[in-house]
Formats: structure tokens, sequence, C-alpha cells
């Protein structure tokens, strides 16, 4: 009888881990969840609450993703059952990717003045931050033509700052498009005026 009730418990120890514990984009993700009981327990591995691969009666349990994606990094969750219990073992996967969709903006425009002030903005998706900025914020640098010092120091800006510096450079492009008008509206009328007076 002691015998007996030896031979039934609850599930023990549940663990998951992945190999590699690192995962690059592309490459094969293998989950594997391990656990103890009697009888053997039915091992469900999920991912965010879904299921993704279950095994009856089982003390181990493996699943693999060929190609790891990015949409791949979730929690994943083992979960170890049988009529005695319960026991479960989660995991954080994060799949790493190199930077993409990289983009470099000059503010206020492309064409500048020599030492007009700039802003050069750099912007790119990557799973691997090596810093973590607040939505819709990018990292720039700001330049101007100080003696002996070229570059200043690289910093986050705001971006309603960034739209008024856009809309400050197109404000002063048009203005330097009147200005330009004018001189052209003198220039022809001085070119007129003698033809005026000869007519008179």
């Amino acid at each position: 009888k002691e015998l007996y009730h030896r031979s039934r418990y609850a599930p023990l120890n549940a663990t998951l881990t992945a190999s590699p514990e690192q995962v690059l984009e592309g490459r094969v993700l293998t989950l594997t969840c391990q656990s103890d009981g009697a009888p053997p327990p039915t091992l469900i591995l999920s991912r965010t609450g879904v299921e993704l691969h279950r095994e009856d009666h089982a003390h181990n349990l493996s699943f693999s993703l060929s190609s790891a994606q990015q949409q791949d990094s979730a929690h994943y969750v083992c979960e170890s059952t049988n009529p005695y219990g319960a026991a479960r073992d989660g995991l954080n996967v994060t799949v790493r990717a190199p930077p993409r969709n990289t983009s470099v903006l000059v503010l206020p425009s492309s064409v500048v003045f020599e030492g007009q002030n700039i802003t050069v903005c750099c912007s790119s998706i990557s799973a691997l931050a090596r810093r973590e900025l607040p939505a819709g914020q990018r990292l720039c640098a700001g330049f101007r033509p100080l003696p002996g010092q070229r570059q200043q120091r690289a910093g986050l800006r705001d971006p309603r700052l960034l739209h008024q510096r856009q809309r400050y450079g197109l404000f002063i492009l048009l203005i330097r498009l009147l200005l330009i008008l004018l001189l052209l509206l003198l220039l022809q009328l001085l070119l007129l005026l003698p033809l005026l007076l000869l007519v008179e």
C-alpha cells in the first residue's frame, strides 16, 4: 500500500529551456520541456496563451522552429499535468536580428548654406536596440560651426522641435524665393525705364 502511494504523485520540477539561448533570425530554435510525474504527465507548450505542441504521457517535449523570425519573440510556457496536480515553467525568447530600414534625415533640408546649423537624424528598426527611445523619437546629432569644434554631442530631440525646424526651414526658403522675385522685378523695371523715357 505504501509502495502504491509512492508510485503516484503530481508533476515535479517542470523546466523549459531554449537552444540556443540567443537565437538569430533565420536560425533553428528548439524549445525543450521536461517534467517528472507518476503517471507520466501531459506536457503542453504554448506561446502567449496559444498551444503550440502537446505530448501525452511523456517526461520530455521538444518543439523546433526551423527559421526563427522576430514575430517568434514571445513568452513561452510549458505546463505539466496529471490527475494529481500540475507544474509549469515560463521563458522569454527574443529573436535577434540585424538593423534594417536605416534612413538618414537632414534638417532643415539636404541643401544647406555654409555656416548654417543643421540636424542629422538617423532612424533604424532592430530587435537589438543599443538605446531605447520613446515612441516617435529618433537619435539626432546637431552640428554648429564653432571654432576648433565641428560636431556637438548627439542627443535626443523632441519630434515637435524637429517639425518646428522643418517649418522654419521652409519659411526661410519662401522668404528667399520672394526676395529673388522682387530683385527680378526691379531689374525688369530698370531695363524698361529707359524705353519708357524714350517713348515719352
